[in-house]
C-alpha cells in the first residue's frame, strides 16, 4: 500500500471515529443538546418508546424509555436543550 492509500485510510477512520464521538456527546445532558427528564404516571395508554414530545404542538424530544417503577410507570424523554423545559 503506498503512503497516500495509507492517509486516505486514516482520514477516513479519524472522520468516523469523530462523527461517532459527536453522535455520543449529544445524548451527554451536560455537554450535548439534549437532557433527560423522567417522569411517572400510573397509565400510559398508547405511548411508546421514541414517539415524539411536543409542547404548544412543536416536537421538543422523544420517549426514549418506559418501564415499570414501584407500582407507576416511569417515562424517560430526551428533551432539546432549547426547548425552554426545565
Amino acid at each position: 500500500m503506498n503512503k497516500n492509500v495509507k492517509v486516505g485510510i486514516f482520514f477516513v477512520v479519524g472522520l468516523l471515529i469523530l462523527l461517532a464521538v459527536f453522535d455520543f456527546v449529544g445524548d451527554m445532558p451536560f455537554l450535548g443538546g439534549n437532557y433527560k427528564l423522567k417522569t411517572y404516571f400510573s397509565s400510559v395508554d398508547e405511548l411508546r418508546e421514541g414517539n415524539p414530545v411536543k409542547l404548544e404542538g412543536f416536537e421538543v424530544g422523544k420517549i426514549s424509555k418506559i418501564r415499570l417503577a414501584d407500582r407507576r410507570i416511569e417515562v424517560e424523554m430526551v428533551v432539546k436543550k432549547d426547548s425552554g423545559i426545565k
